[in-house]
């Protein structure tokens, strides 16, 4: 028996009847490997992944028509703006009051130089630094969004205190916990 397993011959055999039986035979169940290849269930399966990736694209865009969110990267004014985490809650809106965690790091050594939890503020009020406010609107509730200042804005000049190399810049991390 040992002798015929090294035949190349009864290999290729071995290897087509488990194709065969694999494959062709036992179509009639579903979950069978040939049934799933068949050439029905491929073109099925390719239109049903279509449909789903033009839904799922028509959706994005209608949020992003809406404002809801910034496209990832997208530079607005003097800011780098990027939603790490969206959130499924309440959207926050003017006049809003809202409770945010908040980090601010230095984006040379990714060292955090202040963190603030449980920030309470209204939305419009400019109690927060008005330019980074601006950029809380739309998020919703559980919704995590990371704000870079560029060179020349005015928020990396009010927080300039926490830079000790004036070639470093600002990066916010910020958490919209509730909307009320």
């Amino acid at each position: 028996m040992q002798n015929l397993m090294k035949n190349p011959i009864f290999r290729l055999v071995g290897i087509i009847l488990i194709l065969y039986f694999a494959l062709l035979n036992n179509k009639k169940s579903p979950d069978s490997l040939g049934n799933r290849l068949s050439q029905e269930n491929i073109i099925k399966n390719l239109s049903q992944g279509a449909k789903q990736t033009r839904e799922t694209y028509k959706k994005a865009k209608e949020y992003q028509n809406k404002g809801y969110y910034f496209k990832i990267g997208q530079q607005i004014d003097h800011f780098k703006i990027h939603d790490s985490l969206i959130g499924l809650g309440k959207t926050a809106k003017l006049n809003d009051k809202i409770i945010i965690n908040y980090s601010i790091y230095s984006t040379r050594t990714n060292k955090r130089l202040e963190n603030n939890k449980n920030f309470e503020l209204i939305l419009g009020k400019n109690k927060f630094d008005s330019d980074l406010e601006k950029y809380i609107f739309g998020m919703k509730e559980g919704g995590m969004r990371s704000i870079v200042p560029t060179i020349d804005s005015q928020t990396r000049k009010n927080f300039s205190q926490l830079l000790k190399n004036n070639q470093d810049n600002l990066k916010f991390e910020i958490f919209l916990i509730k909307v009320n």
